[in-house]
């Protein structure tokens, strides 16, 4: 139900579970160890057909089988936080449910301007846990509940609009604009993505003044004792092309 192949630095994801790649446990449990194993820079995930997914295995959220998929997803969370590289999700249709939670739960989003997203899952009698604590931090409280609430689908630009989408690129030329995203952050030093992710992440979990001091011992005690530190700023002194090392 996934396919999984690994070329040019980039381990590419495909969900392939038609006809609108619905996510069950043993597919989410797939793709969670399938992501844990993937050292390379960048974690492409896709989907086969014009849905990205329309969410979890309702038969799979019945009150009996509820922790199971619950568990599944932590699973997936849990390897995508550990993931050191920058995972990338290409969304070219409809990702709705648990597919629109595994989306904003990558590092980068690329969107077509044909893809939509939304969290229905009220409608079926239950809340979208990941979405409850993602949505509010972008969108805000108020709308946050009301799209929760309503299941309302929400437009690629206004997902980009709010951060919660990278880039919205033309559906017609979206594989190229896929590739040529993927390509800028496989030329760059994966221990220096490495870095600037995890301050990042530093940055949008805290407050001000403590994330500065855990980015500053983040760049000076880590990144600055690494090779590609000094090379990057050495080559940029010297006017040529960094040579990466990975150290």
């Amino acid at each position: 139900m996934i396919n999984i192949r690994s070329e040019s630095d980039t381990t590419t994801i495909t969900i392939d579970n038609p006809p609108v790649n619905v996510m069950s446990v043993a597919l989410m449990r797939d793709m969670a160890g399938a992501i844990s194993k993937c050292e390379d820079k960048v974690l492409l995930i896709e989907a086969k057909g014009g849905t990205f997914s329309a969410g979890g295995n309702v038969s799979e959220l019945l009150e009996e089988k509820a922790a199971k998929m619950i568990g599944a997803t932590r699973l997936v969370f849990e390897a995508l936080m550990n993931f050191e590289g920058i995972s990338v999700a290409a969304v070219n249709g409809p990702a709705l449910g648990g597919g629109c939670e595994l989306v904003c739960l990558c590092d980068v989003v690329i969107a077509s301007d044909r893809a939509v997203f939304g969290q229905p899952e009220t409608s079926l009698g239950v809340f979208p846990p990941m979405a409850s604590v993602l949505w509010p931090r972008h969108f805000g409280y108020h709308r946050a509940l009301d799209l929760i609430l309503t299941g309302r689908r929400v437009s690629a630009q206004e997902m980009y609009d709010v951060g919660l989408v990278t880039r919205v690129v033309s559906s017609d030329g979206f594989d190229a604009s896929v590739q040529e995203a993927v390509s800028q952050y496989v030329s760059m030093s994966g221990t220096v993505a490495a870095h600037a992710k995890r301050a990042c992440r530093i940055g949008a979990a805290s407050d001000v003044d403590a994330s500065l001091r855990q980015v500053e011992r983040l760049y000076l005690d880590s990144l600055m004792t690494t090779t590609d530190a000094k090379e990057g700023l050495e080559a940029f002194i010297q006017k040529r092309p960094p040579e990466w090392s990975d150290g």
